[in-house]
């Protein structure tokens, strides 16, 4: 799954880049078939791109429902940390 959303944030120019329109994202998985993709965008929100993503990782995943959502800023760990991927569920 995360795999998918790297893919689909590939720069269009240069696929060893991701795409300029965006300053961070990050992959909350919510419960174990949902996952929200937060995108703090550099301008507009890109409603293509966030299509592309929910395209990629439906295609990848198809018992995962995603949804992306513009934030303001992502969410750090307790010690200040960047993590790419949450998850946000209690799995026992």
């Amino acid at each position: 799954m995360t795999q998918a959303v790297f893919n689909a944030l590939r720069s269009p120019e240069n696929a060893h880049e991701i795409t300029s329109t965006l300053r961070w994202h990050q992959i909350v998985q919510r419960t174990p078939d949902r996952v929200e993709v937060r995108i703090v965008w550099r301008g507009d929100l890109d409603p293509v791109l966030a299509a592309r993503i929910t395209a990629h990782v439906t295609a990848a995943c198809p018992d995962l429902r995603c949804v992306c959502r513009a934030v303001d800023a992502v969410t750090l760990s307790p010690s200040g940390k960047f993590k790419k991927v949450i998850r946000a569920f209690d799995s026992r």
